[in-house]
């Protein structure tokens, strides 16, 4: 079960380990880090390139409440991996509120913009393929793991079982990873 694990602050890295480390506890990049929770309440969605099928990354949905916030953590990291995105109702005076994003047939496995999914949300687009994503798949996955320096910034993030995710979506791994190679060991090793 492979799963991925990725820089967040420039310039971006990664690396795919083929099985899981027992703990939260690692060393990346030569920093100790402690993995938990995401800095906000949200579970990923899958994002994919829809030609080839590939998982290219994940989308978090950003609440209202959380926007500031969020936006400012963004701005810490790589915008070449992570991106900020917002989708608002285009309204008029009179108007019935319709999404700015063009409209396509609704398909809970595969919507084309999430702004047909969810009107008025943002969100956080993290990217690690070589392949531009143009799909998302509503997920709501629970494979995450954030990873935290001793001051309590995010630096990194995990996304376990990339096989069982792709399998879910009918989607393939791409061995081709947009970022260079990441260092990465256990704490206990």
């Amino acid at each position: 079960m492979p799963d991925i694990i990725l820089t967040l602050r420039p310039a971006s890295k990664a690396v795919i380990t083929p099985d899981h480390w027992s703990g939260s506890r690692l060393i990346i990049d030569g920093i100790p880090v402690w993995g938990g929770f995401p800095p906000w309440g949200s579970c990923p969605d899958v994002l994919y390139e829809a030609r080839s099928r590939a998982l290219c990354g994940i989308t978090y949905g950003v609440h209202e409440r959380s926007r500031a916030r969020i936006k400012d953590l963004v701005d810490l990291m790589d915008h070449g991996t992570v991106r900020y995105r917002e989708f608002r109702a285009c309204t008029k005076p009179g108007d019935i509120a319709k999404p700015s994003a063009p409209s396509a047939p609704l398909n809970p496995k595969a919507v084309p913009w999430t702004a047909q999914q969810f009107l008025d949300e943002d969100y956080v687009e993290i990217v690690w393929s070589e392949e531009s994503p143009d799909m998302f798949g509503l997920g709501q996955l629970a494979n995450d793991t954030w990873y935290y320096t001793q001051a309590g910034d995010p630096i990194a993030l995990r996304i376990s079982d990339l096989d069982e995710i792709a399998e879910t979506y009918g989607l393939v791994l791409t061995p081709r990873l947009a970022l260079p190679c990441l260092e990465v060991r256990s704490l206990d090793s």
